[in-house]
């Protein structure tokens, strides 16, 4: 009888271990990931891996699930200051979001294949992180009065989380994300005062 694994629930605390094992998987590819390698980039036992975890599959899900956390936490925070203009607070919460993606995404030979992998683990699980994202940005808009009526906002949140996806995809470094989505939210008439 196969033994059953749930995938552990990772805190904050869990980031710095996530983005190792992420790390892992984006130089040597999914299929060529070993159980042994994920050990030594956890800084654990491949023993400690197999009971943690079980399968390969569940330490990737894992380990997105601990640095998404951690992202968006930062995100929120940027949208939650009062202090910060909204353009500043909005651009920043879209860089703390996506801009670490980027690097992850250009630094590993296979990182693309690993997010969207990771994506498509988020979608199984109804946890699609960018659906929250986009309902996160909408609320920031209504409460800092950019839009009076939902709608608008829901729409203007998706565009924005669109453009960040396409600059996402288009982006060599941080900086060029950084400087991408301060010119889609000029497009969108929200002009930041940091650019």
């Amino acid at each position: 009888m196969s033994k059953l694994y749930t995938v552990p629930q990772a805190d904050a605390s869990d980031y710095r271990t996530a983005e190792n094992l992420l790390a892992e998987f984006a130089s040597t590819g999914y299929a060529k990931t070993s159980m042994t390698s994920l050990a030594k980039a956890a800084g654990v036992t491949r023993q400690t891996i197999y009971n943690r975890f079980g399968r390969k599959d569940a330490v990737l899900e894992w380990a997105i699930g601990a640095v998404v956390r951690s992202l968006r936490e930062d995100a929120l925070a940027c949208l939650a200051d009062s202090e910060r203009p909204t353009e500043d607070a909005l651009l920043d919460a879209f860089c703390c979001w996506l801009g670490p993606v980027v690097k992850f995404v250009r630094d590993g030979r296979y990182g693309e294949e690993i997010l969207g992998l990771g994506n498509a683990a988020r979608r199984r699980a109804g946890a699609y992180p960018l659906d929250a994202f986009t309902a996160e940005v909408t609320d920031a808009l209504l409460s800092r009065g950019v839009r009076e009526q939902r709608r608008e906002a829901a729409d203007l949140a998706f565009v924005l989380v669109m453009a960040a996806k396409g600059l996402l995809a288009d982006s060599e470094t941080e900086t060029d994300f950084r400087a991408g989505m301060a010119r889609a939210l000029r497009g969108a008439g929200i002009n930041s005062s940091s650019e």
